[in-house]
């Protein structure tokens, strides 16, 4: 799964996307195309701090030929997720929907997960003490 949190303004937003395949390029570039389509109608660029990944940095090709105008990556230093506002997010929903549970299925998984970031997304003021630092 694919997750963005927007801390710009005083509500924050969250973002997601849940791949079926492989974390690659493509899928990648897939979420950042969706991201792009909720900002652009607004005039802002997206300004995204990513991981070092290899699919975050086979994604700059894209967004060089594509996008360089809609959206901008900011890679993080190694060992340093503490950086990044959506690592908050992923704990939170760790704790509140998967951990010391049990799932029957993967499809059970994904649904827990998904009413998670459907609260968030439907109540994003919520997200504001989990992201407060970067606001």
């Amino acid at each position: 799964m694919y997750g963005a949190v927007s801390v710009h303004g005083k509500t924050p937003k969250f973002h997601f996307r849940f791949e079926n395949e492989k974390f690659n390029t493509y899928s990648f570039v897939t979420f950042l195309e969706g991201v792009i389509r909720y900002y652009k109608p607004r005039g802002q660029k997206v300004h995204m701090i990513v991981d070092g990944a290899a699919y975050h940095k086979a994604a700059m090709a894209w967004i060089a030929n594509f996008a360089a105008d809609d959206i901008e990556l900011y890679f993080l230093p190694p060992y340093s997720p503490n950086l990044n506002a959506a690592e908050q997010l992923w704990r939170r929903a760790k704790r509140e929907a998967t951990h010391n549970r049990f799932f029957p299925t993967l499809k059970a998984l994904r649904e827990a997960i998904f009413r998670r970031f459907n609260r968030w997304q439907g109540n994003p003021a919520c997200l504001r003490g989990l992201v407060a630092r970067w606001l």
